[in-house]
């Protein structure tokens, strides 16, 4: 059985990488893919950014978001989902 994550890092495999067990996709289409995993209603707790020099990643420290209270301030999953992904999508691409 694939996994709704699996599904995800297929869908959008053009547009990222794997580097360990973890999946990075480009800024470019950081919003979509929030977007893709509140259609799944999966809810992000956080986003890091990188520079991509090669094979090596240097964290953009000016630039992670930790979204876990939402978590702490809602009982429901379709709020967190809203907050945790839509929000934050739309605000990625203003």
């Amino acid at each position: 059985m694939v996994s709704m994550l699996e599904t995800l890092r297929s869908a959008f495999s053009d547009s990222g990488f794997t580097s360990g067990a973890e999946f990075y996709v480009r800024a470019d289409v950081a919003a979509a893919y929030l977007d893709a995993c509140a259609e799944h209603s999966l809810v992000v707790l956080g986003v890091e950014a990188f520079d991509r020099h090669g094979d090596k990643l240097k964290p953009r420290v000016d630039l992670i978001a930790d979204f876990s209270r939402i978590l702490e301030s809602s009982s429901d999953w379709n709020e967190a989902i809203e907050i945790g992904c839509a929000t934050h999508a739309s605000e990625l691409r203003s």
